[in-house]
């Protein structure tokens, strides 16, 4: 009995998902390559989906798909009881890769087919029961899938499959998701820990734990800043403040000055992301005393546009408010913003409570306009 840790793994979400057995046979064959060399149909198995969240709704599955290249197993379909398997395989071999039908492809590399029926009688879990639709699920197991999952795709080959135009994802590193079949030569327990979450709740990207992903450029870690921080910080706030709508023209001296004058102003409110020791992202912020007691006040919360997705924002957030209600007893939190074509980043701060205020706005002027009044 092969023991299986980590591969690339699609779930069904419902009943005969045509998109899913086509991006699932089609993936990998592409300019020559060889995707696998066998593939297995495993009739009525039993694959336990458990998770620590009782809201993620993924029923038991009881029937699977496992493909072999050069013996090894590098890819696992798991399928729901009622799924017209043969049709759908057969559909999918109707598809074309770069002018060829894969059933032509398959011909061509003599890929093997294979057939086992467990017998095993269905094991169920709530979600089975409860009518419920399963969210669509995507494991991931590399980088680069990830990657491609978190722009809308299901494979790593830019294809047509399951493309999503809602690509705005929240990191949750808690969330654990186990993924359990025995067939008659493999058994697979696939550990899943953290995930990635669309806005809309129809889409979670589960991480694998015994795979090649490297977790410390997802989790990373959130650090009080120090002076020798502080450049890494600048650049940061210059390319972002100078690629957006505000264009407000930072220069090297400029941002650095604004990082010193913050850290000085209020150093124990200044902390930094970090990944694998490189600064991606950090937050200053500074307490003003008020009527009803000490209001914290945000001012700036950036990250690197390579490493946003990774919830890096949301944990510099949690760590300043934490420290802030902690150790100064705040009764409420302000900050100024903005939202550029896609909501950002002022979605972000409502999603934790955050509202505009009405009857408050921000205003400026210029100095020499000032002066005219003053002469």
């Amino acid at each position: 009995m092969k023991n299986i840790k980590t591969i690339d793994l699609w779930t069904e979400q419902h009943r005969d998902q045509f998109e899913l057995f086509n991006g699932a046979f089609s993936d990998g064959w592409t300019n020559g390559n060889i995707a696998f060399d066998e593939y297995k149909i495993i009739k009525n198995c039993n694959c336990e989906i458990s998770s620590s969240d009782d809201s993620l709704v993924i029923g038991n599955k009881h029937n699977a798909i496992v493909f072999f290249k050069s013996e090894k197993p590098v890819r696992l379909l798991v399928l729901f009881k009622d799924t017209n398997i043969d049709f759908c395989i057969s559909n999918a071999l109707n598809q074309k890769v770069e002018n060829k039908s894969l059933s032509e492809i398959f011909m061509e590399y003599k890929v093997i087919k294979k057939e086992v029926d467990l017998k095993e009688m269905p094991i169920y879990n709530k979600h089975n029961l409860g009518g419920s639709v399963e969210i669509d699920v995507g494991s991931c197991d590399r980088d680069e899938l990830l990657e491609q999952m978190l722009k809308g795709n299901y494979t790593e080959d830019e294809s047509k499959y399951g493309h999503y135009d809602n690509t705005v994802y929240t990191y949750n590193s808690r969330s654990s998701v186990v993924y359990k079949l025995k067939t008659d030569k493999e058994n697979f327990e696939i550990l899943h820990e953290g995930s990635f979450t669309n806005e809309t709740n129809t889409r979670i990207i589960i991480l694998q734990v015994n795979s090649e992903i490297n977790f410390n450029q997802i989790n990373g870690e959130i650090v009080s800043a120090s002076q020798k921080d502080l450049p890494g910080c600048a650049k940061i706030l210059k390319d972002i403040y100078n690629a957006n709508v505000l264009s407000e023209g930072w220069t090297d001296e400029s941002s650095l000055n604004i990082c010193k004058f913050y850290y000085n102003l209020q150093p124990d409110l200044f902390y930094v992301a970090k990944k694998e020791g490189k600064i991606v992202g950090f937050s200053f912020s500074y307490i003003k005393p008020w009527a009803d007691g000490n209001h914290l006040m945000v001012e700036e919360i950036s990250v690197d546009p390579k490493f946003r997705k990774f919830g890096t924002a949301l944990k510099l957030i949690s760590q300043v408010f934490n420290v802030a209600i902690k150790k100064y007893n705040i009764s409420k939190i302000e900050g100024t913003t903005y939202e550029d074509e896609n909501g950002a980043p002022f979605k972000i701060y409502r999603k934790i409570g955050f509202k505009k205020i009405d009857d408050l706005f921000l205003i400026e002027c210029d100095v020499d306009k000032v002066k005219s009044w003053f002469k």
